[in-house]
């Protein structure tokens, strides 16, 4: 199945990553929400922000002005092309 390619990561180690990605993520929101309480107490303005949902890979974005829409649709773009990028080099690694 994997004719030439020294497969690095076992099943094992996949699992630990996965699980450490899922930690680290939901540390990186906890500490935005305790940000946004903080900053909404100390009544430092208004908020503004957006963000995009992937289908596939057809980003749909929204936000409250047009800077944040603009950011926000050429960072997804860019993740887009990573990503595809990463699928067509892993494609040719497993042929």
């Amino acid at each position: 199945m994997f004719q030439g390619v020294s497969v690095l990561m076992n099943l094992e180690t996949l699992h630990e990553l996965g699980t450490g990605l899922i930690l680290v993520g939901s540390v990186i929101i906890a500490i935005a929400f305790l940000l946004l309480l903080i900053s909404g107490v100390k009544g430092k303005g208004r908020i503004k922000g957006g963000g995009v949902v992937l289908i596939g890979p057809i980003p749909i974005v929204f936000g409250s002005d047009a800077e944040h829409v603009t950011k926000i649709l050429l960072l997804s773009l860019v993740l887009t092309m990573v990503a595809m990028i990463v699928l067509v080099i892993y494609s040719q690694l497993l042929r």
